[in-house]
């Protein structure tokens, strides 16, 4: 499953963005030059691709997003706990869904 995750973010990403592994089953995508709108809109585009995954024995895929950006001032562990909070909100309302951080 994961595999195909995987192979369907690289098809949507550009080169200079950044795709890594976090963890379990939670994958951190890194955008430089993308406002968190753009960010959001493409969490999106991705989460539509993966719903129409079937993977046989498991089913239909569904993939929870956070989405934040960085901030003047902003140190990893911020924008970590930002977008943790953002993910976590989007599993709290039903899952399969993208949910952004804070704006301030």
């Amino acid at each position: 499953m994961l595999k195909g995750a995987v192979s369907a973010f690289k098809k949507r990403l550009r080169k200079t963005d950044c795709l890594a592994r976090w963890g379990g089953e939670e994958f951190v995508i890194l955008l430089p030059e993308t406002g968190v709108e753009g960010a959001a809109t493409l969490a999106e585009e991705l989460r539509q691709k993966l719903s129409e995954m079937e993977i046989p024995g498991v089913g239909l895929v569904t993939a929870s997003f956070g989405v934040t950006g960085y901030r003047p001032g902003d140190t990893v562990d911020t924008v970590t706990q930002r977008v943790d909070s953002a993910l976590y909100r989007a599993k709290g309302n039903g899952r399969n869904c993208v949910c952004v951080g804070d704006p301030d």
